[in-house]
């Protein structure tokens, strides 16, 4: 785990998850895989980023919490919603997003949540599944958010 943390009192967590094509080693999905270390080395040199929490993909707890083993997940921790936001849509990142129709079936349901954690705190894969599970069942709201409902950090 790679922690760059900032003095704020409150940092920003957010899961996202995606189901793949196929399984991880096959050629399908081999490009994708290629990317996983550039794009997290990445997101760890980005202003803003705090830590990433490291979830192997062969982590049975993935299977058990989100019901397939070709569910990917990437649980990562940031001084703020701007600093992600950057990340994700003004980086490197962007560019192999916009190939994710390759690799990944269409979310049916949100795939992203956000949430406000206590600033040195590092959220666990189960707590995370708990935020994602919240915006899907109940949308965005202070405990679980999405880009586009975004919620200010405690006061």
């Amino acid at each position: 785990m790679v922690d760059n943390n900032k003095d704020s009192a409150w940092h920003l967590a957010q899961i996202n998850v995606a189901e793949a094509r196929d399984d991880l080693n096959s050629p399908l999905l081999a490009d994708f895989v290629a990317e996983i270390e550039s794009i997290n080395a990445l997101a760890e040199r980005s202003a803003g980023f705090v830590t990433r929490v490291d979830i192997p993909m062969e982590d049975t707890r993935v299977h058990a919490l989100f019901g397939s083993p070709r569910t990917v997940v990437n649980l990562s921790v940031w001084d703020g919603i701007e600093s992600l936001k950057a990340f994700v849509y003004d980086s490197r990142h962007r560019e192999v997003m916009r190939r994710r129709s390759q690799w990944f079936q269409r979310p049916r349901q949100p795939h992203l949540a956000l949430w406000w954690i206590r600033a040195g705190d590092v959220p666990t894969l189960e707590e995370a599944q708990a935020r994602l599970q919240r915006v899907q069942d109940h949308g965005s709201s202070p405990a679980a958010f999405m880009f586009s409902n975004p919620e200010p950090a405690p006061s």
